[in-house]
This record gives C-alpha cells, sequence and structure tokens, in this order.
C-alpha cells in the first residue's frame, strides 16, 4: 500500500462520468506544502508517523509559522500561552480543537486521523499507507487539523472553523460530516465560496437519494463512494447534486497512536471524499 503503481482504468457505465485515476495526477504533482488543507473532523492524530514528525525528516503537519514555536512540538502545553497571530487562539501552532476550546487538535477518535491520512499520509516513506497528496519521500501537501467534535460533529462549531479556516490561508476544505443545516453554516460555506475555498464533503451512507447537508449545499463539491468494481457502494447516498465518486469500500489507513495497531481498514463516503480533496 505505499507503492505507486497503476489499476484498471475501467468505468462502468452506470456512472456515466469520465475517470480520472490518482496516477493521472501523480505525474502532475505528488502533494505541494504551500498547498494547506483544513482537516474539519474529530481531530487529527498530528503524532502519527506517517502524517507528523516520525523517522522521516519531515512532516505533512502544517506548524503556523505566526505562533511561537512549542518547546516541545509534540506538547501542546508548551507554547507561550498567548495568541502570536492575533486570531484569538491560543498557541494554534497545529491547529485548534473546537470541542474542548484548546490547541490540543488531536482528539480521541480515529476518525479524522483515518480522513487526513487518505489526504496526506506520507507516500514512498518505506512506512505504512500513501495518502493521494502525502509528497514523494518529502514533504506533501501542509495538513491543518481543526476538531470539530470529540465523538459527533457539532453544528455550531462548524460554521467556525470553516471562517478560521478561510482566514488562515486554506485552499481546500475537507468536511467528512453531516450536521444540522443552519443559517451559520450556510454562511459560512458561502464566505469560503466567495474567497475561492474550496469545500469537499462526504455525501453520507444511508444509501439515501437525498445528500446529507452540508454535501448538498451548492457551494461544496459532494462526493458519494464506489466499490472496487466501480460501482456504487452500497451504503452511498446519490442524486442529482452528487458531484463526483470516489473508492470508498476497505480503504487503508491511520489509526490513532493510542490504540493497538498504527492502521486500519474502513468504508464510507468519508473516506471518498479526502481522496478528491
Amino acid at each position: 500500500y505505499n507503492t505507486l503503481s497503476p489499476n484498471d482504468t475501467h468505468i462502468a457505465s452506470q456512472w456515466h462520468l469520465p475517470y480520472i485515476h490518482a496516477l493521472d495526477a501523480w505525474t502532475i504533482t505528488t502533494g505541494c506544502p504551500y498547498v494547506k488543507i483544513g482537516i474539519l473532523d474529530s481531530g487529527t492524530d498530528w503524532m502519527h508517523p506517517d502524517l507528523g514528525l516520525g523517522l522521516d525528516s519531515y512532516q505533512n503537519i502544517f506548524c503556523n509559522p505566526y505562533e511561537d514555536d512549542w518547546t516541545d512540538r509534540n506538547n501542546p502545553a508548551s507554547g507561550n500561552n498567548y495568541g502570536d497571530d492575533g486570531n484569538n487562539l491560543t498557541d494554534d501552532y497545529k491547529g485548534w480543537n473546537y470541542d474542548s476550546g484548546t490547541n490540543d487538535s488531536r482528539g480521541i477518535y480515529y476518525h479524522g486521523t483515518f480522513v487526513a491520512g487518505v489526504v496526506g499520509a506520507k507516500t514512498n516513506n518505506n512506512f505504512g499507507v500513501c495518502g493521494i497528496a502525502g509528497g514523494y519521500g518529502s514533504q506533501g501537501v501542509s495538513l491543518v487539523p481543526y476538531c470539530v467534535g470529540l465523538n459527533s460533529p457539532l453544528s455550531d462549531v462548524v460554521d467556525d472553523a470553516i471562517i478560521d479556516a478561510v482566514d488562515n490561508g486554506m485552499r481546500i476544505i475537507q468536511l467528512s460530516l453531516s450536521v444540522s443545516n443552519t443559517t451559520a453554516i450556510r454562511s459560512a460555506l458561502q464566505y469560503a465560496a466567495d474567497n475561492d475555498v474550496i469545500v469537499v464533503c462526504s455525501a453520507g451512507n444511508t444509501n439515501s437519494s437525498s445528500i446529507d447537508f452540508p454535501a448538498s449545499n451548492a457551494n461544496v463539491i459532494a462526493v458519494g463512494a464506489m466499490n472496487q468494481s466501480y460501482q456504487r457502494a452500497s451504503f452511498s447516498n446519490y442524486g442529482t447534486n452528487l458531484s463526483v465518486v470516489a473508492p470508498g469500500v476497505d480503504i487503508h489507513g491511520l489509526n490513532l497512536t493510542s490504540e493497538t495497531t498504527l492502521f486500519r481498514v474502513e468504508s464510507g463516503t468519508s473516506f471518498a471524499a479526502p481522496q478528491v480533496s
């Protein structure tokens, strides 16, 4: 899973969509550090060696250059207890936790770490799995973790996180979540669109012809899931406002470092969407 190798590029006729293989993109780029992607999820375990500081000389976790460096790069409590960048988020050196209101953006649930790994787990580093934009033995895209709910997404903080991500220079915002359709979130998505920030969201996993919110919003790229036979995954939501599909069955990815294994296999549109991001 840590080797770039071609796959069958056949596309099933029922999708009526053009097929784009990851290798087509890898001939152009394997991920650039100046592209910042906000991972708005359950938190990202930036201590995972396939994302953050490990045996390599680099990491794919963005470290805020406008914040004073933590004395210990893996200890959120080792900052200077001041918001150096003026955004009222104290010591947000590696993202922010909107659930607990702290600078420890790691969370306690694997979901966000898995999503972040699909986007940017280190590639060709002889360890673990490949992220789509994880670099090639060197730094890939810059992942910025935003925890918007430790156990489940919180509607009342998602809008704040979107606005913060836009203001802090994200080019892409990744949302593998479903929340209540609120005026505040719709306004935040409009704010992202007005600032040319791409928002990608999972379509949902209830086998419904109605896409979940915020994937259903006009300013969002809604991503469904397909299986290894290029058919719609049995759980994937679908409908006329579905934008694109990506593999979402038996995806190999990252687990929390607190668990007994660093890797796991999961299925869902949550893990198709970050491939698009």
